[in-house]
């Protein structure tokens, strides 16, 4: 009997040993530096994808735009829903993005969602395309060159007029701030200014070829529609950067007089802790003041800088004093650094929105979008806790953003 089971034996305890050491050099080829070098290329290669994406969504608001003026002010539905479907996916890629690059997965499982979602934003990209390519030859025969030229000299004008005389906004804050604080103003308003120039010229020469069937006049129409797209968009910036600069100079002393409220608190707070936690509140407390005697002289001229130091003090105030405060104490705390905190996180997504538009990686978009949607948290929470962590969050966010574009584009991302 056991002549009959032996060879059976052998057979599946071959096949066992078999299994195990196929299963154990695959485990050793996975951990290999080698794996992990290839699933991050493959992480990268996905935020490559995501960039081709997002800029062809960026021409298709082109396009949109464009057409406009042939469809009576509504946008085609084809390209739209074709857009509509690519900005879903985007979407929903960065966030799949961020959550691969902050929470590395295992190797094979990186490189397997990699791929899939390295495959879903090319398909998107070639969707679009394709409906961009159909309704570019509809325009080409059915366009109103005349119609079109006439919406866009008229959004032009509009523009032009709400640009204001040059100079003025300028002048103005160039009195009253310091050269930082005017640049967040003043270089968007130089963009803007070039942007809507070279709107004209492009328009000029669409126009000399109306007339002409065999010129490319709908190229011209469309390199001035998008200046003109990003002469609003730097439009855009310089308004909510004039505004927050007025608001942070009107909101400077009181913030100035916030803080040192809280660093009393903190000294106050030593009496109630063992001794070893007092002199660590102490140390806090003083450095804190010497931040903010540092900063009061600034205030008049640079008073965002000045706001987003002051949001930085009480971070730290809050890291020191971790516990030892009551629940009412932290929710004071929280109120009081709030304000400041968002204004803070508003700014640093402006700036970092005028670095990812002058080109960028994935990473950084991937980053202002983190930014956007923390600072949106912030606002719609319910407890000011609650609302005081987004902020805070969406000013990291702002400000890592800010740093990899300026980054990429000195390294050619």
């Amino acid at each position: 009997m056991w002549e009959a089971i032996y060879p059976s034996l052998i057979i599946f305890g071959g096949t066992a040993v078999a299994i195990a050491a196929i299963t154990w050099i695959v485990r050793r080829v996975r951990r290999r530096p080698s794996a992990r070098i290839a699933a991050e290329g493959a992480r990268e290669n996905a935020g490559r994808a995501l960039v081709r994406l997002d800029d062809a969504i960026s021409e298709a608001d082109i396009e949109l735009g464009l057409a406009g003026a042939v469809y009576g002010g509504k946008e085609p539905a084809a390209l739209a829903r074709a857009r509509l479907r690519a900005v879903q996916v985007r979407d929903d890629g960065f966030g799949r993005h961020r959550a691969l690059s902050d929470a590395p997965p295992a190797v094979p499982v990186l490189r397997q969602r990699s791929d899939r979602l390295r495959v879903e934003a090319d398909r998107a990209v070639t969707e679009l395309e394709e409906a961009r390519d159909q309704h570019a030859a509809w325009l080409r025969r059915n366009a109103d060159a005349p119609r079109q030229i006439a919406a866009l000299r008229r959004r032009i004008a509009e523009v032009t007029d709400q640009l204001g005389t040059p100079g003025v906004r300028e002048q103005e804050l160039a009195d009253r701030f310091a050269d930082d604080e005017a640049k967040n103003t003043t270089v968007p308003l130089r963009t803007a200014r070039e942007r809507l120039e070279v709107a004209h010229q492009s328009l000029a020469a669409a126009e000399e070829m109306r007339d002409d069937p065999t010129q490319p006049i709908l190229e011209r129409l469309t390199d001035a529609e998008r200046a003109l797209r990003e002469a609003e968009r730097a439009m855009q910036s310089a308004d909510q950067a004039y505004e927050q600069t007025r608001a942070a100079a009107n909101a400077a002393p009181t913030e100035i007089a916030s803080v040192r409220a809280d660093i009393r608190r903190v000294v106050a707070l030593q009496r109630d802790v063992p001794p070893v936690a007092a002199a660590r509140l102490g140390e806090a407390a003083e450095k804190a003041t010497a931040a903010v005697d540092a900063l009061e002289p600034r205030a008049t001229a640079e008073p965002s800088a000045v706001i987003a130091g002051i949001t930085r003090v009480r971070d730290r105030l809050d890291l020191a004093v971790g516990d030892a405060r009551t629940a009412r104490a932290r929710l004071d705390g929280a109120k009081n650094a709030l304000p400041g905190t968002l204004a803070t996180a508003r700014m640093l997504i402006g700036r970092a929105e005028q670095s990812v538009a002058a080109g960028s990686s994935s990473e950084a978009r991937i980053r202002l979008a983190s930014a956007r949607d923390e600072i949106a948290r912030a606002r719609n929470a319910d407890d000011v806790v609650a609302a005081l962590d987004a902020a805070r969050r969406a000013v990291r966010h702002a400000e890592d953003a800010d740093a990899l574009a300026q980054f990429g584009r000195a390294h050619r991302f």
